[in-house]
């Protein structure tokens, strides 16, 4: 059957921006998009929606609900009570149930240490109705030290794809890379190119091998990365080292899904506007 072709039958439809106040409609979609009509009536999957409500879904692509910085946060103010009150202890299903109420239905959470995946997993199945995935930080794994340093990049796939599959995981991210090596030394990295006293690559090659290893697996979500040093000049520096980089390596899109709908870039960059700290993006718009 042709997946690429949906109708949801006989659902009661709530669309402000279109001024449809619960009307009982037939929805139809085509290769990912709303439609009015089907190009043909071949292979047309049907979905009877009778009793249930039909809503435009709404995503969140960058979010902190279920990870362990959140965790932290909720053992540390678990004895406050400005923050129980406040902040309701952020509690799985209050969040939850502000982004249904907003129309959500799909959350990423997008910053997993590998080793905590399981928490996080465990987090999720508190978190009900919403469609959940997360990002794997793989920003300082000692185990592909050799990788990194070597350009490896045959190798570290081997044990990412290994790694996603054990997690459950959807994508990669990386955020300042090594750095907390750095820290070790009461310091904080000037330089992306620099390479480390305990390791001889540079955060920029993290980037790179990364980035390179993403493309070779096909994978459906393109690496997503928080650059060191925003909302500063120093990160308005970093960005552009990298962004530079990575446009140098000349490399298309290899996403290798079935879907139709394919992604067009090899680099997803978290918090863009936070790196126009000065109010001017232009530079970065027309990169």
């Amino acid at each position: 059957m042709d997946r690429n072709k949906i109708i949801i039958k006989n659902g009661i439809v709530y669309d402000p921006l279109n001024k449809i106040e619960g009307e009982k409609k037939d929805i139809l979609v085509e290769s990912g998009q709303i439609v009015d009509k089907f190009t043909n009536s071949k292979d047309i999957k049907e979905i009877d929606a009778t009793g249930k409500t039909i809503i435009p879904s709404a995503i969140d692509i960058h979010t902190h609900v279920a990870s362990q910085q959140v965790n932290w946060a909720r053992l540390l103010g678990s004895n406050i009570d400005k923050f129980k009150e406040v902040w309701k202890g952020l509690r799985l299903k209050n969040i939850a149930k502000d982004y249904i109420s907003m129309g959500y239905t799909f959350i990423l959470e997008a910053n997993v240490f590998p080793s905590l995946a399981k928490q996080t997993i465990f987090n999720f199945q508190q978190i009900p109705v919403l469609d959940k995935a997360m990002l794997l930080n793989i920003s300082n794994l000692w185990p592909l030290e050799l990788e990194f340093q070597r350009g490896k990049i045959k190798n570290m796939a081997v044990f990412l794809s290994d790694l996603l599959s054990k997690t459950y995981s959807f994508g990669f991210k990386v955020y300042n890379p090594f750095e907390c090596e750095t820290w070790d030394f009461k310091e904080l990295r000037e330089d992306l190119t620099k390479q480390g006293r305990l390791y001889n690559f540079s955060a920029l090659d993290v980037y790179e091998s990364v980035v390179k290893c993403v493309e070779s697996l096909g994978m459906p979500h393109s690496v997503h990365v928080h650059i060191e040093g925003y909302e500063n000049e120093v990160g308005k520096e970093n960005l552009f080292k990298v962004l530079e980089k990575i446009k140098s390596l000349n490399l298309e899109p290899n996403q290798k899904t079935n879907s139709k709908i394919k992604r067009h870039q090899i680099l997803h960059l978290a918090h863009a506007n936070a790196y126009s700290f000065d109010g001017n993006n232009e530079t970065l718009i027309n990169f």
